[in-house]
């Protein structure tokens, strides 16, 4: 009697013949049944196995998190994507560049992270008009076509680069009121991108922030040193981040100096005096702290109350 065909046999004869299944008998379920030829294995079974496997995917929460958290991955690379390919058109065709700068594709994907985390105006996939104020730009700090005074005359004085340096989150309201002027000398993230004296975080202050300081002191009674700090750690927190895309994007170290980290008060803000009855003496006591916070919880739901009237 002449032996079976075995079923790799038929596979072979089956592939030969052009075809990507053949009938054979499954030791699996016990029947005969079409068998892929690629792998030889069932069709049937696998797809129940198939089946089986996304049931209890369906009822597992960490594989719903785990699925949950690529697909989200996934959206973020693509929007961020897009959105700086838009973004580089645009550069190109306002600067009038034929091409983007030699070590843009270095910097590709930072930018597409910026792009990414930038707050949309929608409330799961609709758009919502009250959180239209909280929508994001990528604003480019120093303007793509930037403008100043020379001479009396408003002139074209700079093309701000397309990079990670010259990016940053932007209120699209205040991005779209901000316009194209270029004044390094009142806005510090028009400056060089370091810590250096005349660098976009130099730890001193503009006179703008200067002012400020002042007002919240003598005004708010908000003290003189802890505004330096606040200061001082936001543009630590921007200088950071930057530093540390030249270690990850280029591999360099960019050493810090540590007196830049001194806050010193001048010795003219020591005759400043505050209004009398502002600030704190002294730390709020734990009923203080309490008594304000359901204040302002019920301030919410007020806002929250009206908003639902209307």
């Amino acid at each position: 009697m002449k032996p079976m065909m075995s079923k790799r046999a038929a596979a072979s004869k089956a592939r030969k013949s052009g075809s990507d299944q053949f009938r054979f008998f499954c030791n699996e379920c016990g029947k005969e049944r079409m068998h892929y030829v690629s792998d030889t294995k069932c069709v049937f079974c696998a797809k129940q196995r198939s089946k089986r496997e996304a049931e209890k995917r369906r009822n597992d929460p960490e594989a719903r998190k785990k699925r949950s958290d690529a697909v989200r991955k996934l959206y973020h690379q693509d929007i961020g994507r897009s959105r700086e390919d838009q973004a580089a058109k645009q550069w190109r065709k306002a600067t009038g560049a034929e091409r983007m700068h030699a070590w843009y594709p270095e910097e590709q994907e930072a930018m597409r992270a910026v792009y990414a985390g930038l707050i949309e105006a929608k409330r799961g996939d609709e758009p919502d008009k009250k959180l239209k104020t909280f929508r994001q730009q990528g604003d480019h700090l120093i303007p793509k076509v930037g403008k100043g005074v020379i001479d009396g005359e408003e002139k074209i004085v700079v093309n701000g680069l397309h990079t990670f340096a010259n990016l940053a989150p932007l209120s699209a309201v205040l991005n779209q009121q901000k316009g194209s002027d270029f004044t390094p000398d009142s806005c510090r993230y028009q400056m060089p991108a370091n810590r250096h004296p005349g660098g976009a975080w130099d730890r001193e202050l503009t006179a703008a922030e200067r002012k400020h300081v002042e007002e919240l002191w003598t005004e708010e009674g908000v003290p003189i040193e802890g505004s330096l700090r606040t200061h001082r750690d936001i543009l630590d927190r921007d200088a950071k981040a930057y530093e540390e895309h030249v270690r990850k994007t280029y591999g360099m170290e960019i050493s810090v100096d540590p007196s830049w980290f001194e806050c010193r008060v001048s010795p003219e803000w020591k005759t400043l005096e505050a209004l009398p009855g502002l600030g704190f003496a002294e730390e709020p006591d734990e009923e203080t702290v309490g008594a304000f916070a359901d204040l302002l919880s019920h301030e919410i739901q007020q806002m929250q109350s009206g908003e639902a009237a209307e």
